[in-house]
């Protein structure tokens, strides 16, 4: 079964120096998730991984020093808060 890195060829840097291929195998509706939202904002797959996985980086951290992650509008009124799961 194909990974969403190799099926979009323009999502996985050759491998070399500094590089490692990460296949991971994800439930269909997960991978139509990413695929979407690739096409959505025009990045690829791997820059989507980054991201995200930037995002849960900051996220927990702040969580594990007892901060909140809220969103706010555009006026700083905060509609909603994140959670993680315990434990993180």
């Amino acid at each position: 079964m194909p990974t969403a890195l190799q099926e979009n060829k323009h999502s996985a840097p050759s491998v070399g120096s500094g590089v490692k291929r990460l296949n991971h195998i994800v439930p269909e509706k997960l991978y139509q998730q990413v695929v979407e939202l690739s096409r959505e904002t025009r990045l690829d797959i791997t820059d989507i991984v980054r991201l995200g996985l930037g995002l849960v980086m900051v996220a927990i951290k702040e969580s594990q020093q007892g901060n909140k992650i809220i969103v706010a509008d555009s006026n700083g009124v905060p509609i909603k808060e994140l959670i993680l799961p315990p434990g993180l």
